[in-house]
């Protein structure tokens, strides 16, 4: 399914993402949306963006679940730690 929206661009540079779009994205106020650019293509992705600590977050023992092993916890944390460099370095080379 592509969802379209149509939307103005204001004299402060600001969009206003289309209701239909961030319903399908689950976003609300206040949340942080990145924007790609495929300079190949002209495509512009919106997207919501993650963090090592979203990536990472229920490693640790919660209540009625059990505790992840620490060979899993590590395995876990470095491929976050991975992606996230690789996202950093994704956007330096973008320029951002």
């Amino acid at each position: 399914m592509v969802l379209r929206g149509l939307t103005r661009i204001t004299r402060k540079g600001q969009i206003t993402v289309p209701a239909e779009i961030r319903a399908a994205l689950g976003l609300k106020e206040g949340d942080r949306i990145q924007l790609s650019y495929d300079e190949h293509t002209h495509v512009v992705t919106l997207e919501t963006p993650s963090s090592v600590v979203t990536r990472t977050a229920g490693m640790l023992k919660r209540p009625g679940q059990p505790p992840a092993s620490t060979a899993d916890a590590r395995q876990s944390a470095r491929r976050a730690w991975a992606q996230a460099a690789v996202e950093r370095d994704e956007r330096s080379q973008r320029g951002n």
